[in-house]
């Protein structure tokens, strides 16, 4: 449903809405002026449960619910850590390195749903290994909505080597940012 008139921006997704929430519209603890120091408490409460700003962390691997697929030797026991600010979400991979290769597919099923946008994004992100090797022209992380993670090895969308080490380099914890684009979702 648009909140502005007109048709969409320029050069939008095909799929592009505008989207909005009615809820905060709708809650009497929000629509009124504060005027007492325990109305402006209930106030920024209710704004607080509303926007949604929460860290937590997931594991990945052994008896998680996230799991790593494409290898024949999984990449150790690894944390996603996520700061999620309302619509926005910071994802990070922690403690990760490579695993050993039988597919020219990577990917991690079973991100937590608080975190799983409404439509398939895809970003830019760097660090990561195929074939043994840093890829330094750059890769693509695409955060799908039924919560699988799939990495490319390139920014083409590229497969991986279905041999040798693949994952991430160990130097530095990787993230990535993306927008979850479904206001509903609290």
């Amino acid at each position: 449903m648009p909140t502005k008139p007109g048709g969409p921006p320029p050069d939008a997704p095909a799929a592009f809405e505008y989207l909005r929430d009615e809820r905060l519209l709708t809650n009497g603890n929000i629509t009124r002026m504060p005027t007492t120091q325990r109305e402006w408490n209930t106030f920024i409460q209710e704004l607080d449960k509303w926007l949604k700003n929460k860290t937590d962390g997931f594991g990945i691997g052994g008896a998680n619910t996230a799991q790593w697929t494409g290898f024949s030797s999984d990449p150790s026991d690894s944390t996603g850590w996520y700061q999620r600010f309302g619509q926005v979400v910071h994802l990070e991979f922690d403690g990760v390195d490579t695993g050993t290769s039988n597919a020219t597919s990577f990917t991690i099923t079973g991100i937590p749903a608080e975190i799983r946008p409404r439509d398939d994004i895809t970003v830019y992100m760097a660090g990561l290994i195929d074939a043994g090797a840093d890829i330094t022209t750059g890769s693509l992380a695409k955060v799908g909505s039924d919560g699988v993670v799939t990495f490319y090895s390139n920014t083409s969308g590229g497969g991986w080597t279905g041999s040798g080490a693949k994952g991430f380099d160990t130097l530095v914890n990787y993230s990535i940012i993306y927008m979850l684009r479904n206001p509903p979702k609290l």
